[in-house]
Parts: C-alpha cells; structure tokens; sequence
C-alpha cells in the first residue's frame, strides 16, 4: 500500500502492480519475475520454483485459521477441497517431521531412554 500511495494511488487491479518505467500494464513480464527471483535466490542462497509458493502460502493462511481451507482451495482452483486438504496434510507431516528432527539434534547425541517398566505392570507391551 506504502509504494501504491508513494504513486498517488489508492488501489491496483495487479497484485503486484508492475509501477514504473512506463509500463502501461500494471503487469510484471515473465523476464521481470525471473530477475526478481533470481535475486530472491542470490540474497538467500538457495533456489526455488515459483510453483513452490502456492504450497507454502497453503500452508500458511489453512495453519493460520482452518476455515480459510475453502478458500484457498477456491484461489488454487482445485476442483475438490480434498486436493487442498490432501496437500496441506502432507507439507503438515513435512513439518512436524522437521519439527522432531530437530529437537532430536538439540539432544547433543543422547539417546533418549524409554524407562522399562517392571513384570508386574499391566502394560504387555513392555518386557
């Protein structure tokens, strides 16, 4: 909003209006994005595809509220809002594996212990 009202603009028919160089479109060209991205890439140090997006901002507005789920599967176009669930679970279980992955490292290599219990305990499934 900063940068549209910087133009004298309240409001923009682009997401991400395209403002200057008298560009008449308001649109950015596939080659503008490609720099832009590659900056992005150059500034983080790592690649990534654009398409990656539309998975992580799933992720973040149905983590966010779980109500937007129709929403944003409305956004995505996806023909059944099971395709957006089915998406969301599987970068969710990602997560949570990352999540564990690194408490497990914060252990500074000790093993965790599970306590065995003794003979008399009702639970069979430890010996």
């Amino acid at each position: 909003m900063e940068r549209l009202k910087k133009k004298g603009l309240t409001e923009h028919h682009a997401l991400f209006p395209s403002l200057g160089y008298g560009n008449e479109t308001g649109f950015y060209t596939i080659s503008n994005i490609n720099r832009m991205k590659q900056n992005v890439e150059k500034e983080i140090g790592m690649e990534f595809r654009i398409k990656d997006l539309r998975a992580s901002m799933t992720q973040v507005f149905v983590s966010m509220d779980s109500a937007n789920l129709n929403d944003v599967s409305a956004q995505l176009r996806h023909d059944d809002v099971r395709t957006t669930q089915k998406s969301h679970a599987s970068i969710e279980v990602e997560r949570v594996g990352e999540n564990l992955r690194r408490k497990h490292e914060g252990l500074d290599g000790l093993t965790p212990k599970t306590p065995l219990l003794d003979q008399e305990s009702s639970m069979s499934s430890y010996a």
